[in-house]
């Protein structure tokens, strides 16, 4: 099942902007072997949101470390060590000839992560450590300028604390691994 799939190894998943594919990755990695044993590759498939069978879209030729679509719904931007150490941005269509058309989007000798794209598709988010500690950088899709976002301070607008959370099976009172969402009053 997509569950198990996606909880396995290092997969990365995203829904499409109009919410009817999931994408997902799966490494090569088997388990019990060490990570890389059967080579650097990581599978991308693609299946409708509302339940259906898989296809894979593509043999990303290295690891997938995270990935987001563009704004239009007809690229994935991976993030991926490919053709060197560092992790760089690629992006590339995820339906028709992929590779074919693989771009790539970041260079350096930094590591850049977490990308996200506006709802309007003019700007690209992710971080970067080329400077140093890790940056928030915003790119213009249009004309490829950049800049970093300054964080001047933090404010949670609220108390902060300490929460303990244990989760236990109804019936067997035993801890068990669950996946928790806290909100605060009001949402």
């Amino acid at each position: 099942s997509l569950d198990v799939m996606l909880t396995s190894y290092s997969s990365r998943y995203g829904l499409s902007p109009d919410g009817k594919w999931v994408v997902y990755t799966l490494p090569m990695d088997k388990p019990g072997e060490q990570s890389g044993n059967n080579g650097p590759q990581a599978d991308v498939w693609k299946m409708p949101a509302d339940g259906g069978k898989a296809e894979k879209v593509v043999r990303f030729p290295s690891r997938v470390h995270d990935l987001c679509f563009t704004a239009d719904g007809k690229n994935l931007i991976v993030v991926s060590d490919l053709g060197g150490a560092y992790n760089d941005l690629w992006q590339f269509p995820w339906s028709e000839n992929p590779l074919a058309q693989l771009k790539k989007l970041t260079a350096g000798q930094a590591d850049e992560d977490r990308p996200s794209v506006s709802r309007d598709g003019k700007w690209l988010a992710y971080s970067d450590n080329r400077a140093g500690a890790t940056a928030l950088i915003v790119r213009e899709l249009t004309s490829g300028k950049e800049h970093t976002v300054a964080i001047e301070r933090l404010d949670y607008r609220c108390a902060t604390g300490t929460l303990r959370v244990r989760t236990n099976d109804r019936d067997s009172k035993k801890s068990v691994t669950a996946r928790v969402v806290v909100l605060q009053d009001k949402g």
